[in-house]
């Protein structure tokens, strides 16, 4: 029988340090080109040997030791440049492409050390801002502002000795589209450098988000794959940073929400579960916004920030509401189980007593969905009401006795759900139904104000479409006892079909 021999790390180098010479002797080659012939035979052998490396990389990726990555990431990083320290167009899509294959494993990223983790971070920001603008851009390292060389014409391939005859010079449209592709690849290679668990990404924070703003912005209005790749980057910083680098964060919100807001009901070219991956990390992204935005709200630093909140909400509503009914949440995606501990109840979603079906991944989609429009409900007409709204009771009743016909001011605080309840269109009902759901602040609620919204809940308990009625339901036992849960949860599973 015959048996195959596995090659080990050593072997791989030495595989790997014959292709770096081989790929560095072409790269002069190429650089010192006299003719057309020249160069275009260099160019194929580049090609060639980055194409071996990456299929060389991939085959022992679970076997390089972390000097064999260390030199992948040296050569790669030393010979992309040029002298102008632009990268050669003529082989960069291959030579990324190398690198995003060696950083894709996870377990290279955890074991670099943290000058080679900073080369290499620096070398993707570098390559982002170069492909991503028309301008230098100024980032701070180390305390110092260093302006990053941009390239903007062909030139970045060949030296002085080296010129382009008009008939082989790639056209606009031809560097356009190799510039799209490297900071595409260079993005993949940043989140997978800012996603290990010990990656230093304070060290950069400001350089990154900056860098991901920049690709966000360049990115065009049809999602595709990289806007998730982007939000992605975006939300592991926003983890990372939250609480270490507040301003910077605030710094983004207004654009970020923006971004969202156009996208979000963005046509895409491609299969719909792409465009759904995209949309579940700006739901995420709104999640972990929501403390910076509520401060910004607090402190009146808007700066137009009520709009963008309005656009953003506005253009979830509209997509949810044309999504067929398969894709919104339903009831039989809510857990009505009242008796829960810490360990039954981890990884689940609470909303009061309810919590999210275990194992119904797909309903985690539209779960974000609709506690996001429940954050954006309360940061446009609950944070800017919260000296109002939060009366005490005795005051509420000395405030009626005063003015007895006075619409309560802490009931305005959901009188936009309240007017969407009342809405003809069923979709719309429901949707309104279920933010309410998540909107409803117990602990700020008085029993008064309780009363006048159940007593306008409780019609729709009634109503001929069994949805309405079981989330107008669901919204009056949000704030019951735990007990009258259950018997609604046991009502639901007796009126279900066999």
């Amino acid at each position: 029988m015959y048996h195959r021999e596995v090659l080990k790390d050593g072997a791989y180098h030495a595989i790997y340090e014959a292709l770096f010479k081989a790929a560095s002797d072409e790269k002069r080659l190429y650089l010192a080109a006299k003719n057309d012939t020249a160069r275009s035979k260099a160019e194929r052998t580049l090609s060639h040997c980055s194409e071996a490396l990456r299929i060389a990389i991939k085959a022992g990726a679970d076997k390089l030791k972390p000097k064999t990555v260390r030199a992948i990431i040296q050569h790669i990083t030393q010979l992309l440049p040029v002298a102008t320290g632009e990268y050669c167009l003529a082989f960069s899509q291959q030579y990324l492409k190398v690198l995003n294959t060696l950083l894709g494993h996870e377990a290279h990223i955890e074991l670099l050390p943290q000058d080679l983790w900073l080369e290499t971070l620096d070398f993707c920001l570098k390559g982002i801002a170069q492909y991503e603008t028309d301008s230098a851009i100024s980032s701070t390292s180390h305390g110092r502002s260093i302006t990053i060389p941009l390239s903007s014409t062909a030139s970045s391939a060949h030296t002085s000795k080296s010129r382009s005859s008009a008939k082989s010079a790639p056209s606009e449209a031809s560097l356009a589209s190799i510039r799209k592709r490297n900071s595409e690849e260079l993005m993949e290679c940043l989140l997978s450098l800012i996603s290990a668990p010990n990656a230093p990404v304070l060290e950069r924070t400001e350089d990154i988000l900056n860098a991901v703003m920049h690709f966000l912005h360049s990115q065009g209005h049809v999602v595709g794959h990289f806007h998730q790749i982007a939000f992605s980057a975006l939300n592991v910083m926003l983890s990372a940073t939250s609480a270490d680098e507040i301003s910077l964060s605030e710094s983004v919100v207004h654009k970020i929400l923006l971004t969202i807001a156009r996208l979000w009901s963005s046509k895409t070219a491609a299969n719909d579960e792409m465009l759904n991956v995209s949309k579940d990390e700006m739901s995420v992204t709104i999640l972990l916004l929501r403390l910076h935005i509520e401060k910004l709200v607090l402190d009146d630093i808007n700066n137009g920030l009520d709009c963008a909140l309005k656009d953003v909400q506005q253009s979830l509503r509209i997509d949810y509401e044309k999504r067929g009914e398969k894709d919104q949440l339903q009831v039989d995606d809510i857990d009505m189980t009242v008796a829960r501990n810490n360990g039954t109840a981890s990884g689940l979603l609470p909303c009061g007593y309810l919590w999210l079906r275990p194992q119904a991944l797909r309903a985690e989609r539209k779960w974000a969905v609709i506690q996001a429009l429940a954050i954006l409900d309360h940061l446009l007409h609950g944070v800017s009401a919260k000296p109002s709204s939060a009366a005490t009771d005795d005051h509420e009743k000395q405030e009626n006795l005063r003015h007895p016909r006075k619409r309560r001011r802490v009931a305005k605080r959901f009188d936009a759900l309240m007017d969407d309840t009342k809405m003809h269109d069923t979709g719309g009902r429901i949707l309104a139904l279920q933010t309410l759901l998540f909107a409803l602040p117990g602990s700020q609620v008085s029993e008064e104000t309780l009363a006048e919204m159940f007593s306008h809940l409780a019609p729709f308990v009634h109503d001929r479409n069994s949805d309405v009625s079981c989330w107008a339901m669901l919204c009056i036992a949000r704030y019951l006892s735990p007990y009258v849960l259950k018997l609604l949860s046991l009502i639901h599973l007796s009126a279900a079909p066999n």
